[in-house]
């Protein structure tokens, strides 16, 4: 079923939001492999590269607080600051599968893990009636 998004023109499939009712064994699937992937080693990796996405406890608000403390300093020690604001819009409906499967090895995912999410990336196919 879609639903569409307000206040757009519905000609563009961006327009309207899925509401997909994937199988119960899928939707166990994609959690085990999120509970897989979330180890405290990742976790700790991305939280010390200042990362926000993907965390529990870490939210764009955190980003942002980051962002306005780093500029509030700079003004009460008399220092320039600066600082890249950037809006990608469809960023995640955008990134390949090939990117998702090269960051997760770049993250020392294990390969049959790999390989299992590649197959769902590759494989699956969506219909409607």
């Amino acid at each position: 079923m879609f639903i569409p998004n307000p206040g757009r023109s519905y000609q563009k499939a961006s327009s309207w939001r899925p509401i997909s009712l994937t199988s119960f064994l899928l939707k166990a699937l994609e959690r085990l492999i999120d509970w897989h992937l979330r180890t405290n080693a990742l976790e700790g990796r991305l939280k010390s590269a200042g990362q926000c996405a993907y965390l529990r406890g870490a939210s764009t608000e955190l980003a942002l607080h980051r962002f306005v403390n780093q500029a509030e300093k700079a003004l009460r020690n008399q220092k320039f600051g600066r600082g890249v604001l950037l809006d990608v819009e469809g960023a995640f409906s955008h990134v390949t599968f090939r990117s998702m499967i090269n960051g997760m090895r770049r993250e020392r995912v294990d390969e049959c893990c790999i390989r299992t999410v590649q197959h769902m990336l590759e494989t699956r196919t969506v219909s409607t009636g």
